[in-house]
């Protein structure tokens, strides 16, 4: 895979979401595993496991995917800083796909 790039300017509605997905299915078509998540589950999700010892494994699950897409990433309070998924290894591709 490329490496890709983060678009934060892009307006609502004009299909961010949509090319995101279109990327994940051409990847799984390409043989590589792929995660899409919105941002809004996943933090929480996050902070659950680390409450029930969970953390370990998910974190795994999310490390060993080849592209990893986050939707929603602005309508999300509890989200990180972009700096957060940077450390994702440089093998792995990550989309962030704000609305």
């Amino acid at each position: 895979m490329r490496d890709t790039r983060q678009y934060d300017a892009i307006p609502p509605g004009v299909g961010k979401s949509w090319l995101a997905c279109a990327l994940g299915n051409k990847a799984c078509r390409d043989n590589h595993s792929v995660l899409y998540q919105r941002v809004p589950k996943l933090f929480p999700d996050l902070a659950l496991a680390c409450g029930d010892g969970h953390y370990p494994r998910l974190m795994k699950k999310v490390g060993k995917v080849s592209l990893l897409i986050l939707d929603d990433w602005a309508w999300s309070r509890s989200a990180p800083t972009s700096g957060a998924i940077c450390s994702r290894s440089s093998r792995s591709a990550t989309a962030a796909a704000p609305p």
